[in-house]
């Protein structure tokens, strides 16, 4: 913020020094006419004492402030140019800087957003590791379960062949021993 005070104030005063020389001669060219205006209200020589070089000074004098005057609305119109130039800069630069502002505000929020989000990303970013972790847990459970799964079927196929045979030799020698018997 104080930036932007200083930057306005420095270009306010770039502004006006530009136009300085505008001022001092303006200055001057007053002083000069205010002269010649005094030169004209004293009362001057009578034409008697004159010599007829001092008398035609006159027309002189009037052609003089003539061009002073002439010289003073330019400045004055250069002046007033410049003024209204440098109002215009100044209006530009306080909307600049309002601008300026705005954008910052805005940089802000969404810089904010950012974290914000970045935040939210890396949570997630956990979430799903932890379910990743939890899923290859699972496969790993399911693997040793189908591999305890197919152990145990092999060892129930084992014993019931085994269980047969026992029942077959038992039901031989049971036939064996009612044919003898019988």
């Amino acid at each position: 913020m104080w930036n932007d005070i200083l930057q306005s104030l420095n270009e306010r005063d770039i502004l006006e020094k530009k136009d300085s020389e505008y001022y001092a001669a303006f200055a001057q060219l007053a002083q000069q006419l205010q002269a010649v205006g005094l030169e004209s209200t004293s009362p001057s020589p009578s034409p008697s004492l004159t010599t007829s070089g001092e008398y035609n000074r006159e027309p002189d004098l009037a052609k003089e402030n003539h061009q002073l005057k002439a010289e003073i609305t330019k400045l004055i119109e250069g002046i007033n140019e410049k003024t209204i130039a440098a109002e215009k800069a100044e209006l530009r630069a306080s909307q600049a800087a309002k601008a300026k502002t705005s954008l910052e505000k805005q940089i802000d929020k969404l810089n904010t957003k950012i974290e914000t989000l970045t935040a939210q990303l890396k949570e997630k970013d956990r979430s799903i590791e932890i379910i990743n972790d939890e899923a290859l847990l699972n496969q790993i459970q399911s693997n040793v379960l189908k591999d305890e799964i197919e152990k145990v079927r092999h060892e129930n196929e084992s014993l019931i062949k085994r269980w047969m045979a026992k029942v077959r030799e038992d039901a031989e020698r049971l036939n064996e021993e009612n044919a003898k018997a019988g």
